[in-house]
């Protein structure tokens, strides 16, 4: 996902990935949003960071199921994921990955 593109990028991620040790620096400095999904006015911030992002030229990469798969059919989608590119007027390019859980 990182090589697809030559444009910045970044991604939403769950609030969470911040506990492991160099990861969520070098998120932040690739401009990632981190949104905890139980609290809902951090959740609505955190889209409405992310529309600002979109809309200064960056794009982000979103996986609308909100968490890693262990195979299977796939998961409802999060609402705040299309909220992303409804609000910004950003373009969608879907991508799917297939296998990775193994």
């Amino acid at each position: 996902m990182l090589t697809a593109t030559k444009r910045p990028k970044a991604f939403i991620s769950k609030i969470e990935v911040q506990k492991f040790p160099i990861i969520p620096r070098w998120m932040e400095l690739m401009g990632c949003i981190f949104i905890d999904r139980s609290d809902r006015r951090q959740s609505i911030q955190a889209i409405r960071s992310g529309v600002e992002t979109i809309q200064s030229g960056q794009s982000m990469i979103v996986f609308p199921e909100g968490t890693r798969s262990k195979g299977g059919p796939m998961k409802e989608f999060k609402a705040g994921s299309l909220t992303l590119a409804t609000s910004s007027g950003a373009k969608i390019v879907p991508v799917a990955i297939q296998g990775s859980y193994r």
